[in-house]
């Protein structure tokens, strides 16, 4: 027999990798650390302090920690990965550059932590004179092995495994001042028939086709990107669409080059396709990435398992409750394609909604996923066929507070042989009809880089829906004088859709700064909602003239300071 202490419990983090979405506080019940992460804005030769906190919670036990400044990398998935000191040269020239850990100072290697105490870490970021541009480590905290029991007369039946546990603290840090180039890209769109096989020929999964997004970060800025591609297939002359999938917002560190995957959940025959990508770094749009490809598919199949595009009527679903109460909505859902479809219908919570917070209150909280079922749950529309299908809610009595709470209506649909015939969502809101809606947003840090041409500048920032309703909001950027003129003006693009509360959006726009005169001016964010001002914000930049390369000097000159935000 072959067991495990007790005394062992599962590590909260493997020490050499972070994946996002972790929180290794949950998983250490003696230890939780706060911050996870920390972003930090600060000017070129400041010094600025963030304090960690690390609890002890157990009622007797004193808990050594050992802390330590890492290099972080960005993995081709996109997730993080620690660099030791003896594979800091496996970095790219870019990486290595963007590294902060010499800057980084710990007040000691090591700290106790007594029995149910809060032990405090200062760590000071000591940016140098010349920096510019993003900068990323790591600090890792790990405890102290547990002693080895000595072996009784029973050591050939019991192992014994002494485990440390690991939490990795990011600190991203942006460099106020001066800009750097944005320099984030598509550079290809590839697709794949996966066998569902292994090296070894192996089953291990199910036949499918994958797809994948190769996107680099040439510059120094820590960029976001989300985008799209649509997989088509030409049938004559033109292109019929496939399906077409989503990137969800992902970080990309400076120098990173990710390859990022997608599962369509079908097996595309053999033949002509087109691949259309399409991703925005920091909300703004890049030009589109187009592909066309002799794909070699699956051996066993002939047809193509194109989306079908069901539709839901009405597309969005409001409904009015009042706590204890039961509502009910009838919902027509249509098959517009030419083969049978089976759908399952789910009610989910939207990703939006996971994973942030505002004060004490938790995106979940805002979920109606709990309070609603899809009946039937599972059935079959003939081809142009339509079926009716009820949306009910019923809302406790007590604990609903909340002017609006939200879910995904989700349709899945497969085809007889299994493949996907795609999805499609649509929002439900349930309304709480005693309590008055607030409108109102906030616009984040506003950050500038050097654009593609000379004398353009790429302004980004994230608005943040603070209200208890959704909003469809728009957004501008405007260059002021100091006289009060407005001397250059731009729409700000983001994604599309609604913004539900808490949720953040990124904005990104470009500004044409080559008939600017230098001088001293103000840039101003607005955000709007049906025309009414909603959220604003400034930041004082100085424009000099054009330098001998032909790029316009710029300086942000306001800003936050040394400010940070930890998570």
């Amino acid at each position: 027999m072959f067991r495990m202490p007790r005394m062992l419990a599962a590590a909260a983090l493997a020490a050499a990798l972070i994946g996002p979405g972790i929180d290794p506080a949950s998983a250490q019940q003696n230890l939780t650390v706060r911050p996870m992460k920390v972003e930090a804005d600060i000017p070129a030769n400041r010094t600025s302090r963030v304090t960690l906190r690390v609890q002890n919670h157990h009622a007797s036990q004193a808990e050594t920690l050992r802390l330590e400044v890492v290099d972080l990398a960005q993995r081709k998935d996109g997730r993080l990965s620690i660099v030791d000191g003896t594979r800091r040269e496996t970095l790219g020239e870019l990486a290595r550059q963007a590294s902060s850990r010499d800057w980084i100072e710990l007040p000691s290697d090591t700290v106790v932590v007594e029995p149910e105490t809060v032990a405090e870490i200062p760590v000071l970021l000591r940016v140098p004179p010349d920096a510019r541009g993003a900068y990323v480590s790591a600090i890792r905290v790990l405890t102290e092995a547990p002693p080895t029991p000595e072996r009784g007369e029973q050591q050939d039946q019991q192992g014994f495994f002494a485990l440390s546990f690991g939490f990795l603290i990011p600190l991203l840090t942006e460099i106020e001042g001066r800009p750097v180039r944005q320099d984030v890209g598509l550079s290809d769109v590839s697709m794949r028939f996966d066998d569902g096989r292994d090296a070894d020929g192996n089953e291990i999964g199910e036949p499918t086709t994958r797809v994948a997004f190769a996107i680099d970060n040439r510059g120094r800025t820590h960029s976001s990107v989300q985008g799209d591609l649509r997989v088509e297939r030409r049938v004559g002359d033109s292109w019929r669409l496939v399906t077409r999938t989503e990137l969800a917002r992902r970080n990309v560190l400076p120098g990173a080059s990710l390859e990022l995957a997608r599962d369509l959940e079908r097996r595309l025959p053999s033949g002509e396709y087109r691949l259309v990508g399409e991703i925005a770094v920091d909300g703004r749009r890049e030009p589109r990435l187009v592909k066309e490809i002799d794909f070699e598919g699956d051996p066993d199949t002939d047809s193509v398992a194109y989306d079908t595009a069901l539709r839901l009527e009405p597309a969005s679903i409001d409904l009015g409750v009042v706590p204890g109460a039961t509502r009910a909505e009838t919902v027509a859902v249509t098959n517009p394609a030419d083969r049978p479809v089976t759908v399952e219908a789910a009610v989910r919570t939207p990703e939006a909604l996971r994973g942030v917070a505002m004060g004490d209150l938790m995106g979940d909280q805002l979920s109606a996923a709990p309070w609603v079922q899809m009946r039937p749950e599972r059935f079959t529309i003939r081809p142009d066929g339509q079926r009716t299908i009820r949306v009910m809610s019923r809302v406790p009595r007590e604990g609903v507070e909340q002017a609006n709470y939200y879910a995904d209506i989700v349709l899945e649909g497969r085809y007889a042989d299994g493949q996907s015939a795609g999805q499609t969502r649509s929002m439900l809101r349930l309304q709480h009809e005693a309590v008055e809606p607030v409108v109102e947003a906030s616009i984040g840090r506003i950050g500038v880089a050097l654009g593609d041409e000379p004398s353009s500048a790429v302004v980004q920032s994230r608005l943040t829906n603070t209200g208890s309703v959704h909003l469809d909001p728009a957004a501008g950027v405007e260059l002021i004088s100091g006289t009060g003129r407005i001397v250059v003006r731009s729409d700000l693009a983001g994604e599309a859709g609604v913004l539900l509360p808490l949720g953040v959006r990124d904005l990104g726009g470009t500004l044409d700064l080559s008939a600017v005169e230098p001088g001293e001016y103000t840039l101003r964010l607005t955000s709007y909602q049906g025309g009414t001002r909603i959220a604003q914000e400034s930041v004082a930049v100085h424009i000099g003239d054009v330098a001998d390369g032909g790029e316009r000097e710029l300086m942000v000159t306001g800003g936050s300071g040394a400010a940070a935000r930890a998570e």
